[in-house]
């Protein structure tokens, strides 16, 4: 499999989604405020969850259509651009809600392209 093989950059995103999760377990939104380290390695995870999904071709989107593509590029392009004006309320927002949510689709979809071979590859 090569890097730019769209199973891989599901797998970066799923990876990603995984670590900003593990972060965040037995904090609190308070600690975001509080935690630099914290705040940064969550949008880090978030920019790489953009990323690779801004590298997906719309074929591959297009197999998990309920899977807000557009908002996942769109968060990443507001943590580069924006750094200056992101709402920590979103960040935790996105880690706690949008991200569980976020490993359900993206299971089944891996596990697809894997057995059905790779779409747009």
């Amino acid at each position: 499999m090569s890097r730019h093989d769209p199973v891989v950059r599901l797998r970066h995103m799923r990876d990603a989604a995984l670590s900003a999760m593990q972060m965040i377990a037995d904090r609190t939104r308070q600690d975001l405020d509080t935690d630099r380290m914290l705040e940064s390695a969550l949008k880090h995870q978030m920019m790489i969850i953009g990323e690779a999904a801004s590298r997906l071709p719309q074929e591959v989107m297009d197999l998990s259509p309920d899977t807000p593509w557009r908002q996942i590029i769109g968060m990443r392009h507001v943590i580069v651009h924006g750094y200056d004006v992101v709402d920590r309320d979103v960040v935790w927002r996105t880690a706690t809600h949008d991200l569980p949510a976020l490993l359900t689709q993206l299971e089944p979809l891996i596990a697809s392209l894997e057995q059905g071979g790779q779409a747009g590859a």
